[in-house]
């Protein structure tokens, strides 16, 4: 049965609270490191994704289910240089674990360097198990890494 756009719309009213504090969360804890530890992050910025947003992606992917999205709310963390990843993504690691946070699907996107995408597992390794990961090429150049 088709996802109505008034179910989308309380779903998300019932989520938003505790999403938006949750990523609020970790942003604080990010935003710590990179000035207390000196990790190497530009910026963060956090969204939760609009009704319009979540209802639509229901109807591109056939979704029959709201319970099936994993990917409600979202956090962005730039840095400046590629080297600066290997310390952020040790750091964000790290907070999820402490945080108690099941680490679902972690994907690296664009990127061929095999040292380096096998380094960023093992990272995850030690302190999750049972995500799904990926490798995953696309169009164009933006390197990206998707917890």
């Amino acid at each position: 049965m088709a996802i109505t756009y008034s179910e989308v719309e309380d779903y998300r009213k019932q989520l938003y609270t505790d999403i938006e504090s949750q990523l609020r969360g970790l942003e604080d804890e990010l935003a710590s490191g990179r000035d207390q530890e000196r990790i190497p992050i530009y910026l963060t910025k956090w969204r939760v994704k609009s009704i319009n947003s979540i209802y639509l992606k229901t109807k591109r992917k056939n979704k029959t289910s709201l319970d099936e999205f994993t990917d409600i709310g979202g956090l962005r963390i730039l840095c400046m240089f590629e080297q600066g990843l290997a310390p952020v993504h040790e750091y964000l690691v790290g907070i999820l674990f402490d945080k108690g946070y099941r680490l679902l699907e972690f994907k690296v996107f664009n990127w061929r360097d095999e040292n380096f995408t096998s380094a960023l597992k093992a990272q995850v390794d030690k302190l999750f198990k049972g995500y799904g990961w990926g490798l995953k090429d696309q169009q164009g150049s933006y390197k990206s890494i998707h917890y």
